[in-house]
């Protein structure tokens, strides 16, 4: 049982792509949360059996989460890493779901088709991908092309061509306000869920 906290770093709902995978696993199952942010996945997916990995660069996400671990006593399935998801090594054949939800959209573009590489190499066969990030259509686009991903019409489904796509879309969305911006604002949006053939 996860425990609720002050600072509502905890939604107990995971997000709508991770419903479509978690159930297809197979039980205390490698996950693996490349930029785990508050934790909502990496906490939702341990509350189903995964063993579960999560990476985050921001030392803050990474002690907020280790205060709930610590707590609910998931030490033994939960590992927590303080690092650049550019700079971890994905181990080959490990995980059998490797989730990258708003993480690429921060990166340049060499780093994030380099973590895209890794995942599609290393991901165990039959294991799934999930990534969700920013497209081009997005208004940060003309600020931020040079130096952050965005990804084209079709070009994050065109690197999955080799997988099984079980989901696909690109979108312009809404957004109510988040951490960072409070304000309601749009988003330009990839979202992709793929099985490795």
């Amino acid at each position: 049982m996860i425990c609720e906290n002050s600072e509502n770093i905890l939604d107990k709902n995971p997000r709508p792509l991770i419903r479509m995978v978690w159930e297809k696993v197979k039980p205390h199952s490698q996950f693996l949360d490349l930029g785990c942010g508050n934790g909502r996945d990496t906490l939702f997916m341990s509350s189903k059996g995964f063993n579960v990995t999560a990476l985050d660069k921001s030392i803050s996400n990474i002690q907020k989460l280790q205060k709930i671990v610590s707590k609910n006593g998931l030490n033994n399935q939960i590992t927590l890493i303080h690092k650049d998801a550019k700079d971890f090594c994905i181990e080959k054949n490990k995980y059998s779901v490797i989730n990258i939800f708003n993480l690429l959209q921060f990166l340049p573009q060499k780093d994030s088709f380099e973590i895209i590489k890794g995942v599609k190499s290393n991901l165990k066969k039959s294991g799934f991908v999930i990534i969700s990030a920013f497209s081009t259509q997005d208004p940060s686009y003309k600020q931020n092309n040079k130096i952050k991903s965005y990804f084209s019409t079709q070009e994050l489904l065109k690197l999955f061509l080799d997988f099984d796509i079980l989901f696909y879309i690109e979108d312009v969305i809404l957004e109510q306000g988040h951490r960072g911006s409070s304000h309601p604002h749009k988003h330009g949006i990839v979202k992709i869920v793929a099985r490795k053939k």
